[in-house]
């Protein structure tokens, strides 16, 4: 008597599925920052007081050091996230940008010869850095 073993080859399958979890942990990954960043950008500041340009309505403005003050909710308006296609792993990776396309919010981040900085994008990374991590760590399958 003979036994008959057969394998069958589902790498593709894999693949196919593990490409799928990664597209959806970045997309969770990137979820969360841009609401730890748009938290970030809110609450009281300690800086000077001024009066918004346009009316007689006063707000406190950051201190250098700060995260930036939201005088017009322009700059927390503008963060968005956008997954983009990697050239890692043979172009079948994928990868997110958080962030904003104003350049007042790499002024503001930076600083400029101005401007102290006012940095609110990395100190949001620092802070969402744990739970982050924690969506790429959790079983795929």
């Amino acid at each position: 008597m003979a036994l008959k073993v057969e394998f069958q080859d589902n790498t593709k399958n894999v693949l196919s599925e593990l490409k799928k979890v990664q597209k959806q942990r970045v997309v969770m990954a990137s979820v969360y920052l841009d609401e730890v960043v748009k938290k970030t950008l809110t609450g009281s500041r300690k800086g000077r007081i001024y009066t918004k340009p346009g009316t007689k309505v006063k707000y406190r403005a950051s201190a250098p050091g700060e995260a930036p003050a939201r005088p017009t909710g322009q700059l927390a308006r503008s963060v968005a996230w956008q997954l983009m296609p990697s050239s890692a792993f043979g172009g079948r990776g994928v990868i997110s940008e958080v962030g904003t396309p104003l350049e007042k919010g790499k002024q503001l981040e930076f600083g400029t010869k101005t401007i102290e900085p006012r940095p609110w994008l990395w100190p949001s990374f620092v802070k969402a850095r744990r739970r982050i991590k924690e969506i790429f760590a959790t079983r795929w399958m």
